[in-house]
This record gives C-alpha cells, sequence and structure tokens, in this order.
C-alpha cells in the first residue's frame, strides 16, 4: 500500500546515503516529518542509529489539536497563502521568529512559495486523505531501540501539540524531553545556536 511503499523508499534513501558515506554509525536527527522518517530508519535498520533526536515530531498520537490541526479540523488549509498576510500567518505557525517583512525580500519570499504549491498540496493531501495520510510512529518499537533518544519542541509550538510529550514519556522508555525556549516548530530555525549546543552536550555527550 501507499505507506509500506514510501516508508520503504525512504528507508531505502537514507541506508544509500549512508552506505555510499561508508557510515558505520550517526546521529540522527530529524525535524517535523523528518522527525518520523528517522524513526522509521531506526526501526529498520537500527544497527546504524547511535542516537536518535526528533525534533516536533510528526506521527505521535496527540490528546488535543494544535492550533495548525484545529485549522485543518474546520477544512481549512493554511498551506494555501496567496496573499502576504496569508503567507505571514503560515510562517508563524512554523516559526516564533519569521523573517522580517521588508521590500523587496518578502514579495520574493510569497513568490517563491507560490512556485512550489505542487508540493504543499501533496502534503495536504497526506494530512487529509486517509489514504495517504502519515501512520502513527509504533511507540513500542521505538521503545525497544537500543539508542540514546530524545525529543524536542518549542516552548511556543503551535503546529504540534505539547501534550505528545506526555505520550512519548508514557511509551518510549527513557526518552529524554527537551523544551526550547523563544521557539516554535522549527526549533531549528528559531534557536540554532540552542539546538547545537543541545545536541553536542545532552545528545551526543552522554552517547
Amino acid at each position: 500500500d501507499h505507506e509500506t511503499s514510501f516508508q520503504k523508499q525512504t528507508s531505502a534513501l537514507v541506508h544509500e546515503v549512508i552506505c555510499r558515506s561508508q557510515i558505520k554509525t550517526a546521529h540522527f536527527v530529524g525535524a517535523s516529518v523528518g522527525a518520523w522518517v528517522a524513526c522509521l530508519f531506526a526501526m529498520e535498520s537500527p544497527s546504524y542509529v547511535k542516537t536518535l533526536t526528533l525534533i516536533g515530531p510528526v506521527g505521535v498520537p496527540a490528546t488535543s489539536s494544535s492550533e495548525f490541526f484545529s485549522l485543518v479540523d474546520e477544512g481549512k488549509n493554511p498551506f494555501w497563502a496567496s496573499t502576504q498576510q496569508e503567507y505571514t500567518h503560515l510562517l508563524g505557525l512554523a516559526l516564533k521568529n519569521p523573517p522580517p517583512e521588508f521590500w523587496p525580500l518578502s514579495n520574493f519570499l510569497l513568490a517563491d512559495y507560490a512556485q512550489r504549491q505542487p508540493i504543499y498540496k501533496h502534503i495536504w493531501q497526506q494530512i487529509t486523505d486517509s489514504d495517504q495520510r502519515v501512520l502513527p510512529i509504533d511507540l513500542a518499537r521505538l521503545s525497544e531501540l537500543p539508542c540514546s533518544k530524545h525529543v524536542i519542541m518549542g516552548d511556543e509550538e503551535r503546529t504540534i501539540h505539547h501534550s505528545i510529550l506526555k505520550k512519548l514519556t508514557d511509551q518510549v522508555s527513557g526518552i529524554g524531553v527537551h523544551q526550547c525556549p523563544e521557539s516554535g516548530h522549527s526549533v531549528q530555525c528559531d534557536q540554532p545556536k540552542w539546538l547545537a549546543d543541545l545536541v553536542r552536550t545532552e545528545v551526543i555527550g552522554s552517547s
């Protein structure tokens, strides 16, 4: 089916990159859907994964809807942005500190986003179409992985609801939980230095 095919293709691609680079083990850091992909690969090829860090992961069941998914539940597509105001709102769902609006950069970013609408249409279908939807991460299998596991969320996350943290701590043994100050969904964009320091000291340093 679609999910199995996508999972196999994704895992195979990561595996090929690692083999071509002759990497024996690596520290995996994935954000959003990338965190879901990192989990899939770790479950398929655990021997390659030294540590696994998930930033605002998609695929963990939440007990409440985030601001983003509340809009989805209302049938509103947050990805559809044809005006500067709509684009600014979309950026705000992902970033605590979106880039400032000033000409000509703001017009350029909106035009660039418009050219990538087919990609976001596909993501929207994956969210709303039951045949294409990203399935939940198997938390039991995640818990059994021998690698060190960590989850990071911005303290002002608006895309993924913070209730996933309790789900992860309840079902994934020993997972480290970290909340990034002054950050939204994209911690790597809002607080890159904080993230780099955390991964270097708390994740890699403790492995």
